[in-house]
């Protein structure tokens, strides 16, 4: 019998339920779920019904009866219900992972989608702001997508609009997401907002994106008391020399390698979750195992520290040469893994999707994470509950797509309806991704401009849900 390895989410697994079965009607045939992905890895057979995160450990038998459901739907005319009754398989057809021939998955996994949003929207407002205080850097990254920008950065009369905007539009919590440029070039007018909140007493917490250059023991301890910094994530692209050949600051002398070290250093003893974002292209893959050596001695003892490698947009083009990175990545990803590198106990997540019934088992956190079906894939796709704020108070959908999607400020709300409007639809999903199994962890809004976006997302995904299902049953079996 299928033993559960993820639980994923009670409440897409209820709007799935199928309570009306006739296995009788033999003009039904029946054929494999669209979004189910079946994986054998190092001996284990592991199904997942990516349209709501459960996966299941199968026997031998059902592999087998899996394997030969999946032939048929290729072209097949399907099987019968007598066939699955003979084969056990009647809970898969209830949970949906069989269907009959005729389901139309894409429409079924949308309206499923429209109903949890409903079910799970407990919040009337604004949840996660996402304010850029500068668009200036003291860094000149080869890699910024920000590099053609004319710099901006906030005033006060700005900050405090900004402020008074959000006690007029949020929710019951409040996210600040602190980005740039480099936030802390403009960190006073950071100071400035939380200062009007916490005067407002409306609670927060906030996050960051910094190259970490900037962070002295003053900045870590208004992180703290004042900004109530959570969680900070700091791009560190490798050993010294190519470091900061990458970073290129401005004052090479005074920023270096070894002085964000000491940063990272400073906020892992003030107990603030640190994410260091390792930007891997080609160039710098060869010694990345050096690097995790370095990191992992300086700061693998503490429990509020991440590492994660993840390829440079750039290098997105490339076909099977960008698939081979994607692979190595993956394989540093399992490698911090199995060096027991710390893990946050909570991990931040910045989407307002959370679904209070996700997976329950001891599975790593990691794994939960990859397969969980969000109610919004990203603030573009939930602009009832996020936006972004730009240096002059204007608003936009994307923290990586700032300039042409301006529909309203801070100090005039929304003034472009149309746009709005525009941005707030969600697109038909394309063509070529109906029958993808990993829609349901993917989006519609990925050609849209959007610097995710992979010409080789499928095979991408392939190679993402291996290497987590790998480092899940790894950490199981131990």
């Amino acid at each position: 019998m299928a033993e559960i390895f993820l639980k994923g989410s009670e409440s897409l697994a209820a709007i799935y339920k199928k309570i009306s079965i006739d296995l009788q009607d033999e003009s039904i045939r029946y054929r494999l779920a669209t979004h189910v992905l079946l994986k054998e890895i190092e001996g284990q057979r592991l199904l997942v019904h990516l349209a709501t995160g459960r996966a299941y450990l199968l026997t031998g038998d059902e592999w087998k009866y899996f394997m030969e459901l999946a032939e048929e739907g290729l072209g097949g005319i399907g099987v019968s219900g007598e066939w699955i009754e003979r084969n056990g398989l009647i809970s898969f057809l209830r949970e949906r992972i069989i269907v009959n021939t005729e389901f139309d998955d894409v429409n079924f996994y949308q309206e499923a989608v429209k109903v949890r949003r409903i079910m799970n929207r407990k919040n009337k407002g604004i949840t996660t702001y996402t304010i850029l205080p500068t668009t200036a850097c003291n860094a000149r990254c080869f890699y910024c997508y920000e590099k053609d920008f004319v710099p901006q950065t906030m005033d006060e009369k700005t900050a405090m609009q900004v402020a008074e905007y959000i006690k007029n539009t949020h929710a019951s919590k409040v996210k600040l997401a602190w980005f740039g440029g480099e936030p802390l070039v403009g960190e006073k007018y950071i100071s400035l907002i939380c200062d009007e909140l916490k005067k407002a007493e409306i609670p927060y917490t906030s996050s960051m994106i910094s190259n970490g250059s900037l962070i002295t023991e003053e900045i870590v301890r208004r992180m703290k008391e004042e900004w109530k910094l959570t969680r900070i994530q700091i791009s560190l692209d490798g050993c010294k020399e190519q470091y900061e050949r990458r970073k290129a600051y401005v004052n090479p002398e005074k920023y270096t390698y070894e002085s964000v070290m000491q940063s990272v250093k400073l906020l892992l003893e003030a107990e603030i979750n640190v994410v260091v974002r390792c930007n891997t292209d080609y160039d710098n893959l060869s010694e990345m195992e050096d690097f995790l050596k370095d990191i992992s001695e300086r700061f693998g003892k503490y429990r509020t520290f991440r590492i994660s490698f993840r390829n440079l947009f750039q290098t997105q083009g490339d076909g099977e040469k960008y698939l081979d990175l994607m692979r190595e990545l993956q394989r540093l990803n399992n490698l911090t893994e199995s060096m027991h590198i710390g893990r946050f106990n909570k991990p931040g997540d910045d989407n307002d999707d959370a679904d209070e019934d996700e997976d329950e088992n001891k599975v790593d956190e990691s794994v939960v994470n990859f397969f969980k079906v969000r109610n919004n894939y990203c603030m573009a796709d939930n602009m009832d509950g996020a936006v972004l704020i730009m240096p002059d108070g204007s608003f936009n959908n994307c923290e990586h797509c700032p300039e042409g999607r301006c529909f309203g400020n801070v100090f005039e709300g929304i003034t472009d309806e149309a746009l709005y409007k525009q941005l707030k639809q969600s697109p038909a999903v394309m063509p070529e991704c109906r029958a993808c199994c990993f829609l349901p962890l993917c989006t519609a809004y990925r050609k849209y401009g959007c610097p995710g976006y992979a010409p080789y997302c499928r095979e991408n995904m392939e190679i993402d849900a291996e290497a987590v299902l790998r480092r899940g049953l790894n950490k199981r079996i131990k």
